[in-house]
């Protein structure tokens, strides 16, 4: 069994929780500083990353946890300056 363990993907589910929030702008800006490459995920890429293990390059592989985060996990907080 392989495993895709998503984490700060840009969803509706995501948009709806952060525009509950008393600063909607702020922690939208905060959660995308916490990833390294300076933005959450997309529906799309969580998407492909699903087809590829399902494709024949991925046959060989098994009993995998494929973590789709961003880096975000490589020492949790701000990794980008924030106004960039």
């Amino acid at each position: 069994m392989n495993a895709i363990l998503p984490g700060n993907i840009y969803t509706p589910m995501r948009v709806t929780s952060v525009d509950a929030s008393p600063d909607p702008k702020g922690l939208h800006e905060w959660l995308e500083r916490t990833q390294h490459l300076g933005r959450s995920g997309t529906i799309e890429e969580a998407g492909q990353t699903c087809l590829f293990l399902a494709s024949e390059q991925a046959s060989f592989i098994t009993g995998v946890e494929l973590i789709l985060s961003g880096g975000a996990e490589l020492g949790y907080g701000p990794k980008i300056p924030a106004g960039r």
